[in-house]
C-alpha cells in the first residue's frame, strides 16, 4: 500500500468507528435491554473503574483532563499548520484532529452516552412522569413548604441564618444511597468520591452547579454557590454517576435518595430543589395559587431564597447565556427534547411519587 493510502486507511478507521457508533445511538430508543446490558453492565463496571481509582484523589481529575485535551488540541492544530506549511505528511496533520474527535465521541458513548436510552427511572424505582393540573401542582407545593418548614427547623438553624452545613457532604450524601440501596440495589455502586472544583467561580459565570465527568467518573460541584442547594446538587451529580442520564431524572432522585437520610440539612436542600421547581411550573399555570403557596414560607425559607438569588443575579450575562445555549444543544441532541428545561420536569416525577405515598 502507498504511504499516502496508508495515511488515508489509518486516518478514517476512527472517525468511521465513532461515526458508526454515534449512528447506532441515534437510532436506539428507550429499551430495558440498555438498562439490563449497559447501565448495568457495560457502563456499570467502567464508571466503576474509574470512580475507584480517582477516588483516591483529593482533587478534580476532570480540571485537569478537560485543560491537558484542550492543550492537545493546540498542539495538534499548530503541528498540523507547521507539516501544511512544510508541504509535509499534510493528510496526517488532518487526521490528528479528527482521531482526537473520534475518540472522545467513542469514549464517552462507551462509558455513559448509552444512559440517555435506558428506561431510567421508570424501570429502576417504579416511578413514571405524571402532567398533573395546577390544582395537584398547588397541593404538592403546599406539602413541600411544609416538609421544607419541618426540615429546616429540625436542623438546629433559627429563622435568622442563612442556612449552612457543617457535616460531612460526601459520606452523608453516599449513606443516603447507601440506604436506598437496600430497596433498590442497583444504586450501591459506584460511590465515587464527591469532588469540589478548584475553578467553580468560573462555573459560577457560567451558571453551572455541578457536572459529571464520564471520562473520570467523577460527581463534581461548584462550591463557590450559596450552600442552599449544593447537598442536592450532590445527590444529582451521584445521581449521573450511578447510571442515569436524564436531568428530570437525575433531579429527582436526589429528592427520593435525601428521603433516605436521616441527615436534615441534606434532606432540607433536596426539598427546596423540588419546591424551587414545583414553583416553577405552578407559576406559569396558574399564579394566584403559586402565590398562595408562597405565604406559606418560613422567614428561614424566603432568607435561604433570597441568599441563593442574590449570588445568582451577580452571573446573569452573555457568559452564563452563552454556556445555557451550550447545555440546551447538547441535552437536545441526547434526545431531552426541552434542553434546559428538563431539569424543571422533575415536578412530573414528584406528582407520581407524590399521589403515590398518599395512597400509601
Amino acid at each position: 500500500m502507498k504511504p499516502i493510502a496508508r495515511s488515508v486507511a489509518r486516518g478514517i478507521f476512527l472517525p468511521f468507528a465513532a461515526l458508526i457508533l454515534f449512528s447506532v445511538y441515534q437510532r436506539t430508543g428507550a429499551n430495558g435491554a440498555i438498562d439490563s446490558y449497559y447501565t448495568n453492565g457495560i457502563s456499570k463496571a467502567i464508571l466503576l473503574v474509574l470512580s475507584t481509582l480517582t477516588s483516591w484523589l483529593p482533587f478534580s481529575l476532570a480540571e485537569f483532563f478537560v485543560l491537558g485535551i484542550v492543550l492537545l488540541f493546540i498542539m495538534v492544530i499548530v503541528s498540523g499548520i507547521r507539516s501544511v506549511m512544510k508541504g509535509t505528511d499534510r493528510i496526517r496533520a488532518l487526521t490528528r484532529i479528527t482521531d482526537l474527535i473520534a475518540l472522545l465521541v467513542i469514549g464517552f458513548l462507551l462509558i455513559w452516552g448509552f444512559n440517555y436510552r435506558a428506561l431510567g427511572l421508570s424501570a429502576a424505582v417504579g416511578i413514571s412522569p405524571v402532567q398533573g393540573d395546577a390544582v395537584q401542582l398547588k397541593q404538592l407545593g403546599l406539602d413541600l413548604v411544609e416538609q421544607a418548614k419541618t426540615e429546616r427547623a429540625l436542623t438546629g438553624l433559627k429563622d435568622t441564618e442563612v442556612f449552612h452545613y457543617t457535616g460531612d457532604l460526601h459520606q452523608a450524601s453516599l449513606a443516603a444511597y447507601e440506604t436506598m440501596a437496600e430497596d433498590y440495589p442497583a444504586f450501591l455502586q459506584p460511590k465515587g468520591r464527591v469532588k469540589p472544583l478548584a475553578t467553580s467561580r468560573w462555573f459560577s459565570q457560567m451558571g453551572i452547579s455541578g457536572i459529571f465527568f464520564p471520562y473520570t467518573g467523577e460527581a463534581n460541584y461548584n462550591k463557590d454557590q450559596p450552600m442552599l442547594l449544593i447537598p442536592s446538587t450532590i445527590l444529582h451529580e451521584l445521581a449521573h454517576l450511578k447510571g442515569i442520564a436524564r436531568e428530570e431524572e437525575a433531579n429527582f432522585l436526589a429528592y427520593f435518595a435525601s428521603r433516605y437520610s436521616d441527615d436534615m440539612a441534606l434532606r432540607y436542600s433536596s426539598t427546596m430543589l423540588a419546591l424551587i421547581n414545583t414553583m416553577n411550573r405552578l407559576t406559569a399555570q396558574d399564579p394566584a395559587a403559586a402565590r398562595e403557596v408562597y405565604e406559606r414560607y418560613s422567614e428561614g425559607m424566603l432568607l435561604d431564597l433570597a441568599d441563593y438569588d442574590a449570588y445568582w443575579d451577580r452571573f446573569e450575562g452573555p457568559i452564563q447565556e452563552q454556556a445555557e445555549a451550550v447545555n440546551d444543544q447538547y441535552l437536545k441532541s441526547n434526545g431531552q427534547e426541552t434542553g434546559v428545561q428538563s431539569y424543571e420536569d422533575m415536578v412530573s416525577f414528584l406528582l407520581d411519587f407524590w399521589e403515590k405515598d398518599n395512597r400509601n
